[in-house]
């Protein structure tokens, strides 16, 4: 090869090269669209959900939350931001902004379901549990909502197994409902008695046996862990 088509082969590497270098630059310098950011589905939800970790928890009403076009802040324990849940628009479910995933209790927000474990109101602003550490979100009139543990329950479905059955008065030696199969059954709570929960299975969503409703008691809790696993939608 001659010293020009030598010098055209290294002419063209080096634009080749550049022009690599320039989609690659494109491509990663573009703008991350909120969904790239944190999707429903890329959420990993592995906090335990079977230990109670405060007093109870708060409800984000997200709908309320949609309408106004609000912003609920999340703070580290040294009041640095650590992220935020907000909608644009009346059209968009919320959506969590941060820079880790964000493992709460439930975390729904195409259901409208945005759960922390939480202690009370104090000085305008709530203690939750964010990733397994304690962070603070501030009071909003309308948006935030304290449920204690008893509260919460009778928002819920509930769902057991065979290893805490249904039974007919709130003691471990009453006589068990045996008749129950489970795995198809949830239940909706209409009495809290302490450790025990009188419930009845749920008709709106997966119903109740041909024989009609089933009603018992249920113990929910054992010092600050839960026996029963917790559902927010059908």
């Amino acid at each position: 090869m001659n010293n020009m088509g030598k010098l055209c082969l290294v002419w063209f590497s080096m634009v080749t090269i550049i022009a690599c270098n320039s989609n690659e630059n494109k491509e990663t310098s573009r703008p991350i669209t909120k969904k790239e950011k944190v999707s429903t589905e890329s959420i990993e939800q592995n906090i335990s959900k079977e230990i109670m970790l405060k007093n109870g928890v708060l409800r984000i009403k997200a709908d309320d939350l949609q309408v106004k076009k609000d912003t609920v802040f999340i703070y580290n324990d040294d009041f640095t931001l650590f992220g935020k849940i907000y909608s644009e628009n009346e059209s968009e479910e919320p959506v969590f902004i941060g820079q880790t995933p964000l493992n709460i209790r439930a975390y729904y927000p195409d259901y409208y379901t945005i759960i922390f474990d939480s202690n009370e109101l104090s000085n305008e602003k709530y203690q939750v549990i964010v990733n397994g550490s304690e962070k603070y979100i501030p009071y909003m009139d309308g948006i935030t909502l304290y449920e204690d543990w008893e509260i919460h329950m009778k928002t819920s479905f509930i769902v057991t197994d065979n290893t805490n059955p249904l039974r007919e008065t709130p003691n471990e030696n009453s006589n068990q409902l045996n008749e129950c199969n489970y795995a198809t059954l949830s239940f909706e709570v209409i009495e809290i008695s302490n450790d025990w929960a009188k419930v009845v299975c749920n008709m709106d969503c997966e119903g109740c046996p041909k024989s009609g409703k089933i009603t018992g008691w249920l113990r929910w809790k054992k010092d600050k862990k839960l026996l029963v696993k917790l559902y927010y939608v059908c």
